[in-house]
């Protein structure tokens, strides 16, 4: 094998560099995230280990069809690599790549796996959602699916609910005991959810 584009995935775990070639998973289904930075492991854009490659979900550029069920799906399946457990109970948002910046995307060598993936919420993984894509030719990086994960018992979490539009919706936050609760704009400082859901902007705009 004198060409590294041509080695093999078996090549790839013995220790070879194999540049350009997509990495190598073990289980399928199991969910990693492409950090948007190496600050936050919990939001990123989403992989989905298929037919032994990690590869990306392709949101439709006409519809977006990307909602917060398909991202608790997928946050749900996100394993630790160090402990090999699941970290998350739930996503706070879902967020399609393309109201990022482009300094977001991935490789060009990932594969884009799924698109137009519908799911209610309750599926195991990906492969049992009532709608799901394999047709993935018209896909490019620039809609990948991206999400923003929320840690088993975490207080003070925000989340964006009640809107079909990406980065938009009433705003609630987990206290304690009480659960979600709506927050008021006139009552709290809202200038750090964009932050915290993981947009790059700390402007805002308040609906009613």
């Amino acid at each position: 094998m004198n060409n590294v584009i041509d080695y093999t995935a078996e090549d790839c775990l013995k220790g070879w560099s194999c540049i350009g070639q997509p990495e190598p998973c073990f289980y399928e289904g199991v969910v990693k995230l492409a950090p948007f930075n190496s600050n936050d492991r919990y939001a990123g854009i989403v992989e989905v280990c298929h037919n032994g490659y990690w590869g990306t979900i392709c949101t439709d550029s006409l519809t977006r069809s990307w909602s917060e069920k398909n991202a608790h799906i997928a946050c749900w399946n996100v394993i630790d690599p160090v402990t090999q457990t699941k970290p998350y109970s739930g996503a706070l948002n879902s967020v399609i790549l393309s109201t990022l910046p482009k300094s977001n995307q991935v490789s060009q060598s990932v594969p884009i796996h799924y698109r137009s993936v519908v799911c209610d919420g309750t599926e195991v993984t990906f492969a049992n959602c009532s709608q799901i894509s394999t047709n993935t030719s018209a896909c490019t990086h620039d809609y990948d699916a991206a999400v923003v994960c929320r840690q088993n018992s975490n207080d003070n979490d925000v989340r964006l609910v009640g809107s079909i539009t990406d980065g938009q919706g009433a705003v609630e936050m987990n206290v304690g005991t009480y659960g979600w609760v709506r927050l008021c704009p006139g009552a709290f400082d809202l200038s750090g959810v964009c932050n915290k859901l993981g947009y790059t902007s700390t402007n805002y705009e308040t609906y009613t």
